[in-house]
Order: C-alpha cells, then sequence, then structure tokens
C-alpha cells in the first residue's frame, strides 16, 4: 500500500509491474546469501533544478523506490542503468 493515500497516478499495470518485478529479480541476484529488499512509496515534489536535469516536466509524482543490501552495480555498468 502506498505510504500516502493520496497519491494518483496514471499508469501502464503491465509496464509498471514488470519493472517492479524485474528491479526485485535483480535485487534477488545481488543477494545470494540473503538480504533485504527494501519497498517505499509516498509523493514527492521534483524542482525545475532537478526535473531539467532529467529532461521532465517540474512538479507533483508519486514515489516508488526500491533499495537492497546486495552487492549493488559493478561501476563499469553504473552507465548502463
Amino acid at each position: 500500500t502506498f505510504e500516502d493515500e493520496s497519491c494518483v497516478a496514471t499508469v501502464d499495470p503491465s509496464q509498471l509491474t514488470t519493472a517492479i518485478l524485474n528491479l526485485a529479480l535483480n535485487a534477488r541476484d545481488a543477494m545470494p546469501d540473503g538480504g533485504k529488499l527494501i519497498v517505499e512509496t509516498g509523493a514527492t515534489y521534483l524542482d525545475e533544478v532537478y526535473a531539467s536535469a532529467n529532461d521532465i516536466p517540474p512538479g507533483h509524482y508519486v514515489l516508488i523506490a526500491l533499495s537492497d543490501t546486495g552487492t549493488g552495480i559493478p561501476p563499469h555498468l553504473l552507465a548502463r542503468v
């Protein structure tokens, strides 16, 4: 469930499911000995500076963040993410 129930977003359910599933599978693969997968949700505001650097309009957005305690992405692959 969302931390902030006032969050509303128009998404393609299949694309969102696929994206979250792929991130979860990558996290699992990075934690062969176990670990934690953390999923956070909420609302956020992207200001002009952040938005222009990422080529999106500033404004209010729904946030879905996944993090894990895995090994991380090797530095030589970070540019591809």
